[in-house]
């Protein structure tokens, strides 16, 4: 069972990506910002972070660079997660390393499971 590490301050988007994320077989933790992923990340070790690009504390952009500077985690893929249209926070975080990105806005529950697969692959 991989176990992925969901960060995300949107309460109800949250539980809603959590449900999903478990009834396809993963094992999830949750945390509610950048500060709060980090230290879980350097404590679970998670296969795969998504990460909310805007959330307070610590933006994922910020996260990121945090993880890809801590040599103990650095490898540990992430994902990032928007609501937003905003390429250009995305096209940061893509050349700060990470795998790729869901919008929000587009997604759905069924195809969730098999987005994050293939992310993991």
């Amino acid at each position: 069972m991989k176990n992925l590490l969901v960060i995300e301050d949107d309460i109800i988007f949250q539980k809603t990506i959590l449900e999903a994320l478990k009834d396809a077989g993963f094992n999830v933790i949750i945390a509610e910002n950048g500060q709060d992923g980090l230290k879980k990340t350097k404590e679970h070790k998670p296969d795969l972070v998504i990460a909310d690009i805007v959330m307070p504390k610590m933006n994922g952009i910020e996260f990121l660079k945090a993880l890809k500077q801590d040599k103990e985690i650095a490898e540990i893929p992430v994902v990032m997660l928007t609501a937003y249209e905003n390429m250009a926070m995305v096209n940061d975080a893509i050349r700060l390393g990470c795998r790729g990105y869901l919008e929000k806005t587009r997604l759905t529950l069924d195809d969730l499971a098999d987005k994050i697969r293939n992310f993991l692959e």
